[in-house]
């Protein structure tokens, strides 16, 4: 289905202008925002996402958008669940996932896809040594409050702790995801 912005451009192309259109409403109120164009936006980068996976260079970008707080869940968990690596995965993109997480900003579902999402991803991410340095704040989503409300995720913490040490479980059950 070509949109007003996908007309005889590259793939590649609409991905990019896709992304800027997230980004673009992002920074909008909603009653500025495009919603139907938003949603052709968000349409592109899911098709994008599924056929061969996105590059590197847009998982920081939808991981700030999504765990920002400026669309509804449903769009949120929309472009978390877009985060498939093409080749590889930043490992600053990780980062700021946890990072986000440690705000509070996110809604607790956004959270835990975002542990969910790492758990994932795990092996492919590009780097592990800066998130080997953030075990103390992956330990404390364990204990964390605002992560009980969801009975698999403290197993989906425990595997994100156990993966980088070369353990794996049994634990991975990511039909919900």
């Amino acid at each position: 289905m070509a949109t007003p912005r996908s007309k005889g451009k590259s793939g590649t192309s609409r991905l990019q202008d896709a992304l800027k259109g997230v980004i673009t409403a992002a920074g909008q109120t909603s009653r500025q925002r495009n919603s139907v164009q938003l949603s052709l936006d968000i349409q592109i980068i899911e098709t994008q996402a599924k056929e061969s996976g996105l590059p590197e260079n847009f998982f920081s970008k939808i991981v700030d958008v999504a765990a920002s707080k400026k669309f509804a869940e449903t769009v949120s968990s929309k472009l978390i669940k877009c985060l498939i690596p093409e080749t590889v995965v930043p490992q600053d993109a990780v980062l700021k996932a946890i990072s986000w997480m440690c705000t509070n900003i996110p809604s607790v579902n956004t959270q835990a896809l975002l542990i969910r999402w790492i758990n994932l991803v795990f092996d492919y991410i590009d780097g592990k040594d800066k998130i080997h340095a953030l075990y103390g704040i992956i330990f404390y989503f364990l204990d964390s409050s605002v992560l009980d409300f969801f009975s698999e995720c403290p197993m989906s913490v425990t595997c994100c702790i156990n993966l980088p040490r070369g353990r794996m479980f049994a634990c991975f059950e990511f039909d919900t995801f």
